[in-house]
C-alpha cells in the first residue's frame, strides 16, 4: 500500500493519540527509525511493566503450582531450567532477575540487505534499549556477555572506533580494518544501541540524530494502523514485513519450476497472480497484558481491494448471530461468516487466470462429475448454503473427539437432492453408502463405508430445512447441537457470566466469535503428545523386533526399552507424564479463551482475549 503523506499523518496523529505517555512515546520514536530492508520488527512497550504483568498471569501462577513444578521437572538442567541456566552462564542471574535489569522500552529490527536473505553476511541486526537509571549494571552486563564471546571466539579483537561523533565499542574476528563483526555497542544518551554490523550501526546511530530511518515511513504507518485498530498501544508489537519474503518465494519457486522441468504450462509468476499473493504485505502480532485481561491480536496486513486468495478469505459483515443451540459444556465452539460462492467463483477464476487451457480442462472434468452426480456443485450445493458458519467439539482426549461443522441453509430442497446425488455418487464408486436413521424427528444420514478401519470414528449429516450438520469422529456433540435445537431448554455456550464479560470486552463490528475452554484445550494437547509419543515407541519395538528377523532369537528387552526410551526422548525432557497436572489443576488457572474476527478495507484482524482466573 502506497501511504500519502496526509494519510501517513493521520495515522501517525492516531498512534500518537492513543499512546500512553512516556515509554510508548519512545517506542513510536524508535519505530521511525528503521532502517532501509527491515523485515522484522520487535517492540517492548516497558520491560519492567510486562515483567510485573506476567507475575499477576495465570501462567506464572500456573508454573509455581506444586503440580506444575513436578511435570515440568525433566525439563530442568541442575536443578535449573535451560534458559536460566544459559543466563546464569553469562550474567549471573536467571532469565528473569536478568531482564529485571532493564528499564523502559526496547526494540529490534532485523533485515537483509537488498533481498538476499541466502547470503548470511547480508542479514543485519539492530537493537534500541533504554538504560534509564541503571547504566552502570547494564554496562557490567555488556562486559559480562563480551567474557562470555570470548570462550567461544578465541581470537575475538576489541575495538573502538568513532562513527558519526559516537564512541562504538566493537567485538571483530581481528582487527583488520574488514574484519567480520561479531557485535557491537554505543551509548547515546542514555539509550544502548546494538548492532552486528557497520552499515546498519551506522544507519542507526545517523536516524537517531536525524530522528528517522530509511525504512520507517511504512512501518510506522502499519504501526499506527494498528494501534487504531486495538485501541492502544500493546506491550508487545512484532511486525513481519513479507514484500521482500515474497519476492524470495516468487524467485525459489520460479528456479524450482525450471529445474523440475514440469510439463504443466504454467509459470511462477501466474500463480502468484492468480493467487493474488502481491496484495499482501505484512503480518503484524501483539500481546497485551492487563489487570482484567491478556489480548493478543493477529493482522494480515494488505492491499486495498485485493484480488486472489485474500478476497475470498474476507467477509464484509460486521455482526454475527450467536446461536442459542450451542450446548454449554463442549470444549469449543464457533460462528463466523463466509461466502461459499464468492470462494467456488474466486477459485475456478484463478485456474482460469492461471492458464485457460486448464480452466477448460477443470471445467469439462467438474461438468462430467455433476453429470454422474445429478447436480451442480456451484448452484445447487453452494448457492444453497447461507454465510453462517459453525463449529463445536468436544472430547474425553486426543484420540475420543466429536465435531460438528454447520452452515445455514437458503434452499433445503436443492441442497438435499445435492446431498442425495453426493451419496449416490460414492455408493456407485464403491466407498461406501449413507444410512439413514431418525434421533428426535431429524433425518441422520450415517456413513457406512465399504471397508472400515475408523475405530469408531464416525461421519454423518443431517439437513434440518435451516441448518446443514456434518458430524465427524463420535457423534455426541452433534447429538447434543439437535437436542438444543429440539429444545433449547437451560443456558447455552455464551450464557455464562465469564463468556459474557469477555463478550463485552471485545470491539463491535466483527463478523466472527469463538469461546474455547483453555483449560480443557491444553490438557488434551498435552495428552495429545503423551499418545503420540507412545504411539511411536509402539512402533519402534515392533521396528527393533521385526528387524531381528526369523531364526535371529527374539527381540532383547533392552532393545524394546530402548526403542521406547528414544521415541519418547523429547517428550521426557520436557514433562513428566507420570506427574501430569490434574484436570482442576488446569481449572484453576486456565479458564475460557475468546476469539473474535473483523474485515477492514486493508487488513483482516484477529483477536483473542482470556481473563484471570481466581486461584481456589
Amino acid at each position: 500500500m502506497k501511504y500519502t503523506r496526509s494519510l501517513l499523518a493521520a495515522l501517525t496523529a492516531a498512534f500518537l493519540s492513543v499512546l500512553p505517555a512516556a515509554h510508548a512515546d519512545k517506542v513510536e520514536q524508535w519505530i521511525k527509525l528503521a532502517p532501509k530492508d527491515t523485515f522484522f520488527t520487535l517492540a517492548m512497550k516497558d520491560t519492567q511493566e510486562v515483567l510485573a504483568d506476567w507475575d499477576k498471569s495465570s501462567f506464572a501462577k500456573f508454573m509455581q503450582d506444586e503440580e506444575a513444578v513436578r511435570w515440568l521437572e525433566p525439563t530442568k538442567e541442575d536443578g535449573e531450567f535451560p534458559w536460566d541456566k544459559h543466563f546464569k552462564e553469562i550474567y549471573g542471574t536467571g532469565l528473569y532477575d536478568t531482564l529485571k535489569e532493564a528499564r523502559g522500552s526496547t526494540v529490534v529490527f532485523l533485515g537483509s540487505k537488498g533481498v538476499a536473505f541466502e547470503k548470511k553476511e547480508n542479514m543485519f541486526f539492530v537493537a534500541l534499549s533504554e538504560a534509564g537509571d541503571n547504566e552502570a549494571r547494564l554496562t557490567e552486563q555488556k562486559k559480562q556477555e563480551i567474557e562470555n564471546k570470548k570462550k567461544k571466539h578465541a581470537n575475538l579483537k576489541e575495538l573502538t572506533e568513532e562513527i558519526h561523533g559516537v564512541t562504538v565499542h566493537i567485538r571483530a574476528e581481528s582487527d583488520a580494518a574488514d574484519a567480520k563483526w561479531l557485535d557491537a555497542h554505543a551509548i547515546i544518551d542514555g539509550v544502548f544501541v546494538e548492532g552486528n554490523n557497520r552499515e546498519g550501526l551506522s544507519s542507526m546511530i545517523a536516524a537517531l540524530k536525524s530522528g528517522s530511518g530509511e525504512g520507517g515511513a511504512e512501518l510506522m504507518a502499519q504501526a499506527a494502523r494498528v494501534s487504531q485498530l486495538r485501541e492502544g498501544t500493546a506491550d508487545i508489537f512484532v511486525h513481519l514485513n513479507l514484500k521482500p519474503l515474497l519476492v524470495i518465494a516468487k524467485k525459489a519457486a520460479v528456479e524450482g519450476m525450471k529445474k523440475s522441468k514440469s510439463p504443466v504450462p504454467v509459470t511462477a509468476e501466474q500463480i502468484f497472480a492468480a493467487l493474488g499473493l502481491d496484495a499482501f504485505e505484512s503480518l503484524a502480532f501483539t500481546v497485551d497484558m492487563q489487570d482484567d485481561r491478556s489480548t493478543t491480536d493477529f493482522f494480515i496486513m494488505h492491499k486495498e481491494k485485493p484480488e486472489g486468495i485474500l478476497s475470498w478469505m474476507r467477509h464484509p459483515a460486521t455482526e454475527v448471530t450467536l446461536p442459542a443451540f450451542m450446548p454449554a459444556d463442549v470444549a469449543a465452539a464457533s460462528v463466523g461468516r463466509f461466502d461459499w460462492v464468492n470462494f467456488y467463483d474466486g477459485l475456478m477464476g484463478a485456474v482460469m487466470k492461471l492458464s485457460p487451457q486448464m480452466g477448460m480442462m477443470a471445467a469439462m472434468g467438474l461438468g462430467s462429475m455433476e453429470q454422474q452426480a445429478g447436480f451442480k456443485l456451484r448452484d445447487d450445493f453452494f448457492a444453497s448454503l447461507g454465510d453462517e458458519m459453525y463449529q463445536a467439539q468436544d472430547g474425553v482426549d486426543a484420540l475420543k473427539q466429536s465435531q460438528v461443522i454447520g452452515f445455514t441453509v437458503k434452499n433445503s430442497e436443492k441442497l438435499g437432492s445435492a446431498l442425495k446425488g453426493l451419496g449416490n455418487m460414492l455408493s456407485t464408486s464403491g466407498f461406501g453408502a449413507f444410512e439413514e436413521s431418525d434421533y428426535l424427528g431429524y433425518t441422520l444420514n450415517s456413513l457406512k463405508a465399504a471397508k472400515s478401519n475408523s475405530g469408531g470414528q464416525e461421519i454423518a449429516y443431517c439437513n434440518t430445512g435451516k441448518q446443514l450438520f456434518i458430524g465427524i469422529g463420535q457423534l455426541d456433540v452433534m447429538k447434543k447441537v439437535l437436542g438444543r435445537l429440539k429444545d433449547p431448554a437451560g443456558p447455552s455456550l455464551w450464557d455464562s457470566p465469564r463468556t459474557q464479560a469477555q463478550l463485552a470486552m471485545l470491539p463491535k463490528g466483527n463478523n466472527g466469535v469463538g469461546v474455547t475452554d483453555f483449560s480443557r484445550l491444553i490438557s488434551t494437547f498435552f495428552t495429545a503428545m503423551e499418545t503420540i509419543s507412545k504411539q511411536q515407541a509402539g512402533m519402534k519395538k515392533a521396528g527393533a523386533a521385526k528387524k531381528k528377523g526369523p531364526g535371529k532369537g527374539p527381540a532383547k528387552s533392552g532393545d524394546a526399552t530402548g526403542a521406547e526410551k528414544n521415541s519418547d526422548e523429547t517428550l521426557a525432557k520436557l514433562l513428566d507424564a507420570k506427574n501430569r497436572p490434574s484436570d482442576a489443576t488446569f481449572r484453576k488457572y486456565f479458564g475460557t479463551m475468546l476469539s473474535s474476527s473483523y474485515t477492514h478495507a486493508d487488513c483482516i484482524h484477529g483477536r483473542s482475549l482470556t481473563t484471570p482466573v481466581e486461584a481456589k
